[in-house]
């Protein structure tokens, strides 16, 4: 719906045009339902204390498998890789987001250089947790990955188990350093995501990066057993895929109940990515982004797929996460938001965009949405994609509050 408004800055008034549906918002007004959970995805390294402060009690915690773990089992308190004294370990990071009322989603992602490698020089690569030449669609094959999920859930579930079946290496990586010890039953986590976007389309579909719905599902149906042996309780996230991609939900649903003795969809959560854009178009296999595309969500083409797959999911029992969306503060990021759009600053246009997109996730009936991401990439950051999509500035810049920051703080102190 559009009207004319007046808008009056110094010296100057004039009339313009402007659709209504994508005004700035009161963050004060728009109601949260407690059960809708209000997230943001991280890193070890960005103190939980800049989301308690804001009154968020979701994170979404990037922790690629080669960080805090080797072939010998867990290398994980204090971690292998990205140790910092905000976060010399994991079990450090979630008994602080424990006592602050904090709920981690642990995203378990990258594969190691160890059992898959590449020589790219960084311990971890973005190829399928699975040693190459192996059947990708035999559930065995994923068998390290599951049992390092197995050891996961094992340490930071509910059930305490013997000694002899954690594995944890404890071989010291410098003179002095503390080794890690077997534990079990730590009480730590709720939720374990299995990856992060294995349908890795930007690489392309040929590529073996790429996962096929049906690999997808049999990786997952033995990571999802492999969890629930460990601890029945532990909640189980599919790894969240690059879109509103309901067929490929449906391809692998469709391999459960050919392949499982249960027929079920071998996940607690459905997961989905998706960042409003101007091109997107419904049905793709991919986005269609256009440059300084970020827009708010009535103006998003596809962001109606949601209910389908909301729809979908709670006919199987399922509730669906969506675990990433946001958009960029800087161009030309194809998801930078342009606020001249909107008679108002880049900065304010994301908050804008958070916040509705928040209440349209919670309409359409969806769990908890995650925003990405807390903090932007780096200090000098050249408008690059996801490099400014933070709610806060990067490390190097202090990390201080951005508009949406502010906005989501006054919205979730109510």
């Amino acid at each position: 719906m559009k009207k004319t408004i007046t808008i009056t800055i110094p010296a100057q008034t004039f009339e313009v045009e402007i659709d209504i549906d994508t005004l700035p918002v009161d963050p004060s007004t728009p109601p949260i339902n407690s059960n809708f959970g209000v997230g943001a995805n991280t890193f070890p390294w960005v103190p939980l204390s800049k989301f308690s402060d804001m009154g968020m009690k979701h994170v979404r915690l990037y922790c690629p498998w080669h960080w805090i773990g080797t072939a010998k089992g867990l290398f994980i308190e204090p971690m292998g890789q990205a140790w910092t004294d905000e976060c010399p370990g994991i079990d450090t990071y979630l008994s602080r987001a424990k006592g602050l009322g904090i709920d981690t989603i642990l995203c378990l992602n990258q594969t190691p250089e160890w059992l898959r490698p590449t020589g790219n020089g960084t311990g971890g690569n973005d190829f399928p947790p699975i040693p190459e030449g192996r059947d990708r669609l035999k559930p065995e094959s994923y068998k390290e990955y599951a049992d390092f999920l197995f050891q996961i859930a094992a340490r930071y579930g509910r059930k305490i188990h013997p000694e002899s079946v954690l594995k944890v290496d404890q071989t010291p990586q410098y003179p002095n350093q503390p080794l890690n010890q077997k534990r079990s039953g730590l009480d730590l986590l709720n939720i374990i995501e299995c990856g992060n976007e294995l349908d890795h389309w930007f690489s392309g579909f040929d590529n073996p990066k790429y996962m096929q719905p049906e690999e997808h599902a049999a990786m997952l149906s033995m990571c999802y057993d492999s969890i629930k042996q460990a601890d029945p309780t532990m909640k189980v996230a599919m790894a969240g895929i690059t879109d509103l991609n309901l067929w490929y939900l449906k391809r692998m649903n469709d391999w459960f109940i050919k392949n499982r003795p249960d027929k079920k969809f071998a996940a607690d959560f459905t997961n989905v990515h998706h960042y409003s854009n101007l091109g997107n178009k419904p049905g793709t296999d991919k986005p269609t982004w256009v440059n300084s595309g970020a827009c708010m969500p009535s103006e998003d083409k596809a962001f109606s797929q949601i209910v389908e797959i909301v729809q979908w999911a709670k006919s199987l029992g399922k509730e669906c996460l969506v675990t990433e969306f946001g958009a960029d503060t800087k161009a030309p990021s194809m998801m930078h938001i342009s606020g001249s759009r909107y008679g108002i600053s880049d900065e304010q246009a994301q908050s804008t965009l958070i916040l509705k997109t928040l209440d349209a996730y919670e309409a359409a009936g969806v769990a908890a949405a995650y925003i990405f991401t807390a903090i932007d990439e780096n200090a000098g950051a050249d408008g690059g994609q996801f490099e400014t999509s933070g709610i806060m500035t990067s490390k190097a810049d202090g990390m201080k509050p951005k508009p949406a920051y502010n906005d989501l703080k006054t919205l979730l102190k109510k």
